[in-house]
């Protein structure tokens, strides 16, 4: 499993709707799961970078679902390129096309993302048995 930037902070985010709610819900017990040993997750560099932006307190509690990583993706140029041809294809933003790059190369299986954009340009992608879906609807298979 890979997870997308915004699965880590979700849990953290201010709870401003319903939507924001059950996806934070969804997320932490996502991270139960892989923490019970149900599911192996994957990071990348890229995930590391896009960390950088976010607020000391915030990056504080994620760095604890970090270390659950089994393996970090390093930012190759195998992964940029993979990523440039998925941005090209789907319109995808580049960091995005670097997830979902570091993603297909560290052969995960679903990617989890709250993020509409994203699950509408890489579902376009035959991506080879990888799933990429909003964590409310894997939730619901845990």
């Amino acid at each position: 499993m890979y997870a997308d930037t915004n699965i880590y902070c979700r849990p953290f985010d201010e709870r401003l709707n319903q939507r924001i709610e059950l996806e934070a819900e969804a997320c932490s017990d996502i991270f139960l799961a892989i923490e019970r040993g149900a599911h192996e997750l994957i990071g990348s560099d890229i995930l590391l970078y896009k960390f950088k932006g976010v607020t000391s307190v915030k990056r504080l509690h994620v760095s604890k679902f970090l270390r659950l990583c089994s393996a970090m993706i390093p930012l190759t140029e195998e992964v940029e390129s993979k990523a440039a041809e998925y941005a090209k294809k789907t319109g995808l933003s580049d960091r995005d096309a670097l997830h979902l790059a570091s993603a297909v190369i560290g052969k995960a299986d679903i990617v989890l993302t709250c993020d509409d954009r994203f699950l509408t340009k890489a579902g376009k992608l035959s991506l080879q048995g990888i799933t990429v879906e909003n964590p409310l609807l894997f939730s619901n298979k845990l």
